[in-house]
């Protein structure tokens, strides 16, 4: 007979709860990183009419790619940045954990981290690609668009951006981001802050990079 223990859950909120009064083997921040990258699924169906499968498009020549990505619990946010050039040839990668009180925090704060690599290869033209369509608006719309919460945080972006000769924000679908993804999961689920060079990429992105 299985004697596992079923909660009466009624509501997400119920969930959360009874997750955090069970959190056998500290698996409360791996359920709510599975529960943010549903509801990220679920908005990319109902806000994108485009449906098709994407895949990651290299830059033109002599541009680099930066492609960012987030994840989000109750005051917890992980970021992710990779770097990739014309041929698809991984140049550098970072992670970072910080607290943080909102979704839209930590996409913005992934878009930071986005630069900093940028400056930390010494590049000069690049491209910042993410799926966080409301934080690319918010870098390139007016200033008085910039939702109060992240609006220091999209100022300091600018001003980062001004000091390269040219960086392009874009946004583009979740399933073409992958390795950002997946690079920024391994962020969140064992507590990364780290830098990778071009000769040492980390290992829980080798499989989606050379595929």
């Amino acid at each position: 007979m299985d004697n596992s223990y079923v909660s009466p859950v009624l509501n997400i909120q119920q969930l959360i709860d009874d997750w955090m009064e069970n959190n056998t083997n500290n698996s409360f921040i791996m359920k709510m990183c599975i529960i943010w990258n549903l509801w990220k699924m679920r908005n990319d169906m109902v806000f994108s009419q485009d449906t098709r499968s994407h895949q990651w498009s290299p830059p033109h020549i002599p541009c680099v790619k930066i492609n960012v990505d987030a994840a989000f619990i109750p005051n917890n946010g992980a970021a992710g940045a990779i770097a990739r050039d014309h041929n698809g040839v991984f140049l550098g990668c970072g992670t970072c954990n910080f607290d943080s009180t909102s979704s839209l925090l930590v996409e913005s704060l992934a878009c930071k981290l986005g630069l900093e690599l940028g400056k930390r290869l010494g590049l000069e033209e690049f491209i910042i690609e993410g799926d966080a369509t409301n934080v690319t608006s918010a870098v390139l719309g007016e200033v008085s668009q910039i939702p109060w919460s992240i609006r220091s945080t999209i100022l300091e972006v600018r001003n980062m951006a001004s000091s390269f000769i040219n960086v392009s924000f874009v946004s583009f679908p979740k399933n073409a981001n992958n390795v950002a993804h997946v690079l920024c999961q391994h962020a969140m689920h064992e507590n990364v802050n780290m830098w990778w060079n071009a000769d040492s990429p980390p290992l829980c992105i080798l499989s989606n990079l050379y595929s």
